[in-house]
C-alpha cells in the first residue's frame, strides 16, 4: 500500500517540472509547492491538498480549512508536493498550523524519476504553533522536483495540518535571481521556527506531539469531525513547547530518570573501555544512564568512586567532590562502531547543572574529522540557563586538542559572519570561536584518584542557544591539530525542571 501511494504521488508531482538551465552561476532559490497530492484528505475542498499550495495562509494556530488536513485522525499519512524548478535542494520548510510534531520523515523527489530519497534525522522533534519545521539537508542529493512528508498522528488522535511547504536549493542562473528563503527573509514571523541540525544521529528521537487544550477549532464540527474536542499542541511563543521535555526512561533495575539530557557518541569504536562520569554542582544530584542503539543499558545514581571527582573549569569554577556523583563504567562489545548514549536527569526531576566526564577517548589517524558527541538541545536543556561548553583536555602532552562545531556531513559550521565555530587553544581569540579561557590553571578528576590538568594547547567551545534552537542537535567534534593521542571529553551542561 505505501509503495503503490508512493508511485501515484510521483507520477502526479513529477508532472511539469522544470529542469535548471545554463546560467551566470550558481544561486539560491526558495519556490512554494506548485502540486499536491495526499493519501487521504477531509474533503475535496476544504483541507484538501491543494491547501497545502503557495505560501502560508493561515496565521494563526487554529484548526482551520485553509490547510491540509488528512480524512482521520489515528493514521499514517502522507503528502507529496512538486515545485516548478527543480534545484540541487538544501532546505524544506514545513509550515504547520494546527498539532504539529507528528511528521515521521521526509523524503526527496529526485528529477530523474527515481525512487524517493530519504532524509535522515527528518522527524519533527515537536515545533511550536504555528510553526515551522526547517530541515537542513545534507549534500550531494540530486537534482529534485518535489517532497514527500510522512506523518503518524496516532500518537495524537487530532488532525496535524500543514499550511505550505517551502523547497529552497540552488541552480544556475543570474546573481540578480538570487533569493533568500522564507526563514531568512523573516517574511512569517508569526510561526516559530524548530531547526533540524542532521546530526549524524538522532539521539532522542521526535516528540509525541502531545499538549494541554480544548482542541476546538472552527471547522464543521459534528461527533467526531473537525473542530472537535482533542489535544491541542498550541503555544503562545517561542518558549512555549510540545513534545517530550526531556528524556524520560526506567532503567532495569528500577531507576528513574526525569528531564534527561541526551549526549551521544556517534559510532563509538569497539573493544575499549570507557568510563562515564556525572558530577553535580551546587547541590544538584545527577542520575546517569548509558545505552545503546538496542536499548541496553547501565545506570547508576551514587557511586563511591565518583563521589572522589571534583573539577575546576571556566564555566563552572570549583566543583568540590558529592556523594551524589554518578558514574557506569562500560566497553562496546558489539564487534563494530556503535552510537552510545549518555543520559543525564535529576534525582526526583530536579533541575540543575552539572559535568559529564567521559575517559577513554582516543584520537587517530582513521578518525577522520574527528569523534561525534551530538547534543539533543531539548526544551530541558534550554530552560536550564546553562550555555552549554565542551571541552577536550589531553592526556598526552603530544596531543593538541581541537574540537569544531559540524553539521550532519561533518562539514564546519559558521556563525553568521562567516566565521567557523571551533577552538583550537582555548583562550586564543585568534584560534577560538566565541568566549573562552586558557585552561592552564583548570583540572578534572579522572580514574585512580588523579587529576588531569589542563593545557595551553587544550580546547573549550561555548555555544550559546537562541530561544528557538530547541528540537535541534549540537554537533562536537573532538579531534587533534595534526596530532594524535589520548583525552578526556567533558560537557559542561543543565537540565531544568519541567513547567
Amino acid at each position: 500500500m505505501r509503495k503503490r501511494l508512493l508511485l501515484m504521488l510521483l507520477l502526479f508531482v513529477a508532472v511539469g517540472a522544470v529542469s535548471a538551465q545554463e546560467g551566470d552561476g550558481l544561486i539560491q532559490i526558495a519556490q512554494w509547492a506548485s502540486a499536491a497530492e495526499a493519501s487521504s484528505q477531509y474533503t475535496d475542498d476544504s483541507w484538501s491538498a491543494e491547501q497545502a499550495l503557495g505560501a502560508p495562509n493561515v496565521l494563526a494556530c487554529e484548526d482551520n480549512a485553509n490547510a491540509w488536513a488528512s480524512l482521520t485522525t489515528d493514521t499514517e499519512e502522507a503528502i507529496a508536493v512538486g515545485f516548478e524548478q527543480a534545484v540541487t535542494p538544501t532546505q524544506v520548510n514545513i509550515y504547520q498550523t494546527f498539532n504539529p510534531g507528528t511528521i515521521t520523515s521526509i523524503s526527496i523527489i529526485p528529477l530523474d524519476g527515481g525512487e524517493p530519497i530519504p532524509i535522515r534525522n527528518s522527524a519533527d522533534p515537536g515545533t511550536a504553533c504555528p510553526g515551522v519545521f526547517s530541515i537542513d539537508l545534507p549534500s550531494g542529493l540530486p537534482e529534485a522536483v518535489g517532497v514527500v512528508i510522512f506523518l503518524d498522528q496516532s500518537s495524537i488522535n487530532n488532525w496535524n495540518e500543514i499550511d505550505a511547504v517551502e523547497l529552497v536549493g540552488t541552480t544556475q542562473g543570474k546573481p540578480s535571481d538570487s533569493m533568500p528563503s522564507s526563514i531568512e527573509a523573516g517574511e512569517f514571523p508569526q510561526y516559530a521556527i524548530t531547526r533540524n541540525s542532521n546530526s549524524p544521529s538522532s539521539p532522542g528521537g521526535s516528540g509525541d506531539g502531545s499538549g494541554n487544550g480544548d482542541g476546538s477549532g472552527n471547522g464543521p464540527g459534528g461527533n467526531g469531525g473537525k473542530g472537535g474536542s482533542g489535544n491541542d499542541t498550541s503555544s503562545t511563543g517561542a518558549n512555549d513547547y510540545q513534545g517530550q521535555w526531556g528524556t524520560q526512561f526506567t532503567c532495569a533495575d528500577g531507576t528513574v530518570i526525569e528531564n534527561g539530557i541526551d549526549l551521544t557518541i556517534i559510532q563509538q569504536r569497539g573493544g575499549g573501555t570507557y568510563r562515564v562520569t556525572a558530577v553535580g554542582i551546587n547541590g544538584f544530584d545527577p542520575v546517569l544512564a548509558v545505552r545503546d542503539e538496542l536499548n541496553n543499558h547501565l545506570c547508576n545514581d551514587d557511586d563511591s568512586t565518583a563521589a572522589t571527582y571534583s573539577a575546576n573549569l571556566p564555566t563552572t569554577g570549583q566543583i568540590n567532590t558529592a556523594s551524589t556523583s554518578s558514574q557506569v563504567i562500560f566497553s562496546n562489545n558489539s564487534g563494530s562502531f556503535a552510537d552510545i548514549t549518555l543520559t543525564v536527569g535529576g534525582f526526583g526531576g530536579m533541575g540543575g547543572e552539572f559535568l559529564v566526564i567521559v575517559e577513554g577517548m582516543v584520537a587517530t589517524s582513521n578518525d577522520g574529522a574527528g569523534d561525534p558527541f551530538s547534543l539533543y538541545v531539548s526544551p530541558a536543556l534550554l530552560e536550564s540557563g546553562v550555555t552549554p561548553t565542551a571541552y577536550n583536555i589531553a592526556v598526552t602532552n603530544v596531543f593538541d586538542a581541537v574540537i569544531t562545531l559540524v553539521d550532519g556531513d561533518y562539514n564546519l559550521m559558521q556563525d553568521e559572519a562567516g566565521s567557523a565555530i571551533y577552538c583550537d587553544d582555548a583562550g586564543n581569540t585568534s584560534l577560538c570561536w566565541g568566549e573562552s579561557a586558557p585552561l592552564g590553571r583548570s583540572y578534572v578528576s579522572r580514574s585512580q584518584n588523579r587529576q588531569l590538568p589542563g593545557g595551553s594547547l587544550d580546547a573549550m567551545l561555548n555555544i550559546p542557544l537562541a530561544s528557538n534552537s530547541w528540537g535541534g542537535f549540537l554537533n562536537f567534534t573532538m579531534t587533534g591539530n595534526n596530532s594524535f593521542g589520548d583525552y578526556v571529553a567533558v560537557f559542561h551542561l543543565g537540565t531544568a525542571q519541567e513547567r
